[in-house]
């Protein structure tokens, strides 16, 4: 914003442009309902959770399972809509498909927060795009490469 316009202009835009900003969908192991996901349909199966978000913008992923985080963030393009999430128990892998918007060839920004420090791998169908060395707690942005007109673009992160 930096001096510049708001984001938001009146009533109805606080509510509208705050909704759309905080929409994300959130697998948590719950202390009263155990684990649940909030904004998206989840399933297990043979120890691979699967998320679909459902939150209508498909941007902002978090999971809270056990002690261990892990917050994935798209700048501009979104998740796939039809393909899951895949994510281990313990984190230690994360599969996903973005699609896009935009027909060129481009890279999406990815805020990549983690919980377990350690060596992290970043690949897509095309193999490796980087190796990266993560602190626990701390944002790091990853600049994801996209092919024309992406619709399912997989990506995985492997620890």
């Amino acid at each position: 914003m930096h001096r510049g316009a708001w984001y938001y202009s009146a009533e109805q835009n606080l509510g509208y442009c705050g909704a759309i900003r905080s929409a994300a969908t959130i697998l948590a192991d719950d202390p009263i309902f155990g684990r649940f996901c909030y904004g998206g349909s989840w399933q297990q199966t043979a120890g691979t959770n699967q998320v679909v978000p459902l939150d209508g913008v498909r941007k902002r992923f978090h999971a809270m399972l056990n002690d261990s985080t892990l917050h994935l963030v798209l700048n501009g393009d979104r998740f796939t809509v039809s393909q899951p999430l895949a994510l281990k128990d313990d984190l230690s892998l994360v599969g996903f498909q973005i699609e896009s918007g935009n027909p060129n060839a481009h890279n999406e920004i990815l805020r990549l927060t983690v919980s377990v420090s350690g060596q992290y791998t970043i690949s897509n169908n095309h193999g490796l795009v980087t190796t990266l060395s993560l602190v626990a707690g701390q944002e790091t942005q990853i600049n994801l490469p996209v092919d024309p007109a992406a619709v399912g673009q997989p990506f995985s992160i492997t620890r």
